[in-house]
């Protein structure tokens, strides 16, 4: 269990993640916040299937946010140490609508005000707050 978490914030538990480890492959199913912290620290135990690299595999149980937020985390933290594989998901209708929008903030679900700044700005932003930028 790589973590039991639920959608209450925790700094004792990481979210819903569990690996299954089988012929030198781990399958994860959920990927809640922290999974891929949970699962370096357990390839320090010497479990190295759950080293960030090989992770390639996660299957969704269901889209709530306590079993999805750790997605993105699992897509490209991995990359960044050497992952040469496409990380490869399964889950329940809505899988790739949630997906994009991990991409794009504000397409749908959770409201996203996003604005772009550049250094000098000082001026309102979309939400009507004054913002300056050094």
């Amino acid at each position: 269990l790589l973590g039991t978490g639920t959608p209450r914030p925790d700094p004792d538990r990481s979210g819903p993640s569990t690996a299954v480890l089988a012929g030198g492959t781990a399958y994860l199913f959920d990927a809640g916040p922290g999974v891929v912290r949970r699962a370096a620290a357990a390839a320090l135990q010497g479990r190295r299937e759950l080293e960030p690299r090989a992770l390639s595999r996660v299957c969704l149980t269901h889209l709530h946010s306590d079993h999805t937020l750790g997605l993105p985390d699992l897509i490209f933290s991995p990359w960044t140490v050497g992952r040469t594989v496409p990380l490869e998901a399964w889950g329940p209708p809505g899988l790739l609508v949630l997906t994009h929008q991990l991409w794009w903030p504000g397409s749908g679900g959770v409201e996203t005000l996003l604005e772009e700044v550049r250094r000098g700005y000082d001026g309102p932003t979309a939400n009507g707050r004054d913002l300056d930028v050094y």
